[in-house]
């Protein structure tokens, strides 16, 4: 009997969506897991420190440091204390602070990129796809209230 072995593709195409599921797992769960985060000290020190990360200024190495435990440590705390390693409660914290300006902002996409610290618009907008699983753009435009004056005008006449 032959049996087809599944397609290997590349991370972020359709069938490869799975790569990156509990990196989506933890951004859906995100209020539940950084708001619950008054455990101990610790944990708050933690959740600052990624709450002021944005792409590429803090690393899990620099946040243990910070926080005077090793990285091997760091993990074990933030795989107890969330259920995800480090790493992902970093990114989610960031992707929600890039999601509050896309919402509560009308700044161009670039500019809230170079605000989070991206030098490059391509890779801001890969790193929120990879989160969240839409670009900023349609993460704007699905959850913004319509304005209006946003709609297209019918200059048809009857």
């Amino acid at each position: 009997m032959h049996h087809a072995l599944p397609p290997v593709v590349a991370k972020g195409t359709e069938v490869g969506r799975n790569v990156d599921l509990p990196l989506r797992r933890a951004w859906r769960e995100r209020q539940r897991l950084l708001q619950g985060a008054a455990d101990d000290d610790l944990q708050r020190r933690f959740v600052g420190c990624a709450a002021r990360k944005t792409e590429g200024s803090l690393s899990v190495a620099e946040v243990a440091i910070d926080l005077h435990v090793s990285p091997r440590r760091l993990r074990q705390l933030c795989t107890h204390w969330f259920g995800f390693p480090p790493k992902i409660i970093l990114e989610i914290t960031a992707c929600d602070t890039i999601a509050q300006e896309l919402l509560e902002t009308r700044l161009p996409l670039i500019y809230i990129a170079r605000l989070q610290g991206f030098r490059e618009p391509a890779a801001f907008n890969r790193f929120f796809k990879r989160v969240t699983g839409e670009s900023p753009g349609s993460y704007r435009a699905s959850r913004s209230p319509r304005d209006p004056r946003d709609r297209p005008r019918n200059n048809c006449r009857s």
